[in-house]
């Protein structure tokens, strides 16, 4: 995915995070099967994925690969976890050796948490000078949990903090929000690897709204909305992922500031190969 300041607020704000709620639910249901395994994570387990860019007139651009493989078992804070690294490419078949990125999960009864990390990877952008330190007290987000309607991830206050963008000093108030819900059961079809079926799907909605001032001078306000969709199948992983066009608004400097930047695309997932060594739920 292409660069942003958008992309970039959103990311820096969340890696910052000094609170987390891994298993706070908003609205339970009724259990249901909660050995249902959406998230396999036998070792030798890969996942590879279309990746296309959306702009805003529906043109989709070239596709590039992600391959999602697991790793190794390891023990982080204290939970057995699985270790999966993401590898890009341009080709399907042509990954190299190093990782872009790594995440750890485990499954907890049906629930699925994923490593802090995956909260900055839900939007993948390069650094443009931002730097923001990651807060190491918080270790996992809930990721899957079929028998909850919502849940809130991370919900962040933040007063006066300091963000340098291209040399600019920025001062941001406001509060970051992360919030998971369970959009239920969902048709899926994908001809290419005969699966037809149903499956989950979680939508993760992102919310950035406060004040910013630019050399701690009022500058306007600014609210940045983004929503991720993913798609898990039972016993294979996810199979599809949606990630809406960053929607932000401003008032004041800010409001032309955004006007400069433009339209930016949304970016669609498609499984296109995979390979599940064993399931256990």
């Amino acid at each position: 995915m292409k660069n942003s300041f958008k992309y970039l607020l959103i990311i820096s704000l969340l890696a910052f995070a000094v609170s987390c709620a891994e298993d706070d639910d908003d609205d339970k249901k009724t259990p249901t099967d909660t050995s249902t395994n959406y998230y396999p994570l036998a070792s030798g387990s890969y996942w590879v994925y279309s990746r296309a860019e959306v702009d805003a007139e529906g043109n989709v651009g070239t596709p590039t690969y992600e391959r999602e493989e697991v790793d190794m078992e390891e023990v982080v804070a204290g939970h057995n976890t699985t270790k999966v690294n993401t590898y890009e490419s341009d080709a399907p078949n042509n990954f190299g050796s190093e990782a872009s990125a790594s995440n750890n999960y485990y499954n907890d009864n049906g629930k699925v948490y994923a490593s802090i990390s995956f909260v900055e990877q839900l939007l993948t952008v390069e650094a443009l000078g931002i730097t923001i330190p990651l807060n190491t007290e918080i270790n996992f987000i809930k990721l899957i949990d079929v028998n909850a309607t919502s849940w809130d991830v991370i919900e962040i206050p933040f007063n006066d903090l300091p963000l340098e963008f291209n040399g600019m000093n920025i001062n941001f108030t406001g509060t970051a929000k992360l919030k998971a819900k369970y959009l239920g059961e969902k048709a899926y079809s994908n001809t290419t690897l005969s699966l037809n079926g149903n499956v989950a799907a979680f939508e993760y909605a992102f919310e950035i709204t406060g004040d910013v001032k630019l050399s701690f001078v009022d500058a306007g306000t600014i609210t940045v909305k983004s929503t991720v969709e993913r798609w898990y199948m039972k016993d294979i992983g996810m199979v599809k992922r949606s990630d809406s066009a960053v929607n932000v608004t401003g008032t004041g400097t800010v409001a032309s500031f955004i006007d400069a930047l433009g339209k930016f695309p949304a970016t669609n997932y498609e499984l296109n190969s995979y390979s599940v060594a064993s399931v256990s739920n």
